[in-house]
């Protein structure tokens, strides 16, 4: 019964410690990103550097991914780049499956 519950404790104290890495990782990884961004031009790199920073967000903060897919959208939209396009409403759908069923979330995706 002892070993059971070390065992127990050692794979919870790994899985969050895994958690705590991977988020700082993620948090590296954003940095990183939004250096970049400043730097970008008015092009499909840019877009396509909007779209990896809303999939990075996705699970830290999805509002925030939200605001990256607006921007990317309007950009793709302004260059006539359908793949950028597609690219956005796909990270825009990965985002809002978890989230639950927010008014706000929706009525930025689903506006005409």
């Amino acid at each position: 019964m002892k070993q059971l519950l070390r065992s127990i404790l050692f794979i919870m104290l790994t899985l969050i410690s895994a958690h705590s890495y991977a988020k700082l990782q993620g948090q590296a990884r954003i940095d990183s990103l939004l250096k970049e961004l400043p730097q970008q031009k008015e092009d499909t790199n840019k877009v396509k550097l909007l779209v990896e920073l809303s999939g990075c967000y996705k699970t830290i903060s999805p509002d925030e991914g939200i605001k990256y897919d607006q921007l990317s959208l309007e950009l793709a939209t302004k260059l006539g780049w359908k793949k950028g396009i597609a690219a956005t409403y796909n990270t825009w759908g990965i985002i809002m499956v978890p989230s639950p069923m927010n008014q706000k979330r929706w009525s930025i995706v689903l506006r005409p």
